[in-house]
């Protein structure tokens, strides 16, 4: 079974906080819950650091442009996250790439689907940003509605959501089956399998629904709710969609 990961971070400095005291990969510090300008010099340095892992994460890509893994489950130690080139099949004559997380609690062999920290990349896009993704893999990025649905529609795959809200509680949740549909079907969640975990059962109430983007909309609600909390989504109805207070977050 192939894994699809889901992580929301949150990236909050209450009030007296050193910003050293946090991995800051963005140049702006969050103090009394408002953005100000930072004035951590070593935020600087890791965004330089964070850029030179991208430009060798894209030398190793060229570098390696002939070798294909059918998905990050093909990945093992002691390779370390990175870029990677799928191609779901030999006889597929066409190739993506993702960046495949092989650190974290639940193991490796995940695939990201969104990251996003606050600042760096626009996520208020439009239907063909979200279909074919945006950003830098390995930064902030949206890998892409159409090859969400490539991976899904070939092998099962589970989902494991994990919600870093700005009180700096984890939690989790982990759905046994996820698949979502093709374009011509909106990208619809055609599958969401069994929960279990502590952030609640919040994804359900999409189960079923259509991606919705400010120049398409297919929620359930007379407003676009894409519209409204300014950023694409299987929505219902125009509420939170996550149910929880995060200033930041991310896609694994």
């Amino acid at each position: 079974m192939c894994s699809l990961r889901v992580l929301f971070v949150s990236m909050f400095l209450p009030a007296g906080s050193h910003c050293s005291s946090f991995l800051i990969l963005f140049v702006t510090c969050l103090c009394n819950g408002s953005a100000k300008e930072s004035d951590c010099r070593f935020g600087y340095e890791l965004l330089q650091k964070q850029l030179d892992h991208l430009q060798n994460q894209f030398l190793n890509l060229t570098k390696s442009a002939d070798h294909y893994i059918e998905s990050c489950r093909d990945v093992r130690p002691p390779q370390s996250s990175g870029l990677f080139r799928i191609r779901l099949t030999a006889q597929d004559p066409t190739s993506f790439s993702v960046y495949c997380e092989m650190v974290t609690v639940f193991g490796g062999g995940w695939t990201i689907v969104q990251h996003r920290y606050e600042g760096f990349v626009d996520f208020y896009r439009g239907w063909q940003d979200y279909r074919d993704g945006f950003g830098i893999l390995g930064g902030e990025s949206w890998l892409g509605l159409e090859q969400l649905h490539r991976l899904t529609a070939r092998d099962s795959h589970e989902l494991l959501v994990e919600v870093r809200n700005s009180s700096g509680s984890l939690l989790y949740a982990h759905y046994s089956e996820f698949r979502v549909g093709s374009e011509e079907q909106k990208y619809r969640i055609l599958k969401l399998g069994s929960y279990s975990g502590s952030a609640g059962d919040w994804l359900r109430v999409h189960d079923g629904k259509k991606f919705t983007t400010y120049d398409s909309d297919n929620d359930s609600d007379r407003e676009n709710c894409a519209k409204n909390f300014r950023g694409g989504w299987w929505f219902n109805h125009c509420f939170n969609r996550y149910g929880l207070k995060i200033l930041c977050y991310a896609w694994y």
